[in-house]
């Protein structure tokens, strides 16, 4: 029995990353107003946070063995 591959097409994971990096920075500057953090601090949070997904997203990709399709 041939296990079934999973392919993702680098256009939808251009547009979820977007979409994510988004998201994060709204979360971030909307809860930071409570708080009185500077733009800069909330910068830093934000990033720390992409990149921590980021870095989460890329082991799992690595570890899976996820195959991004070209539109060829």
């Amino acid at each position: 029995m041939k296990a079934k591959q999973t392919y993702l097409k680098g256009k939808s994971v251009f547009i979820v990353s977007l979409i994510v990096i988004t998201i994060t920075a709204l979360t971030v500057y909307l809860t930071g107003i409570n708080y009185n953090r500077s733009v800069t601090l909330n910068l830093y949070l934000s990033l720390s946070i992409i990149g921590t997904v980021l870095i989460l997203f890329m082991t799992y990709g690595l570890y899976t063995g996820i195959k991004l399709k070209d539109k060829n």
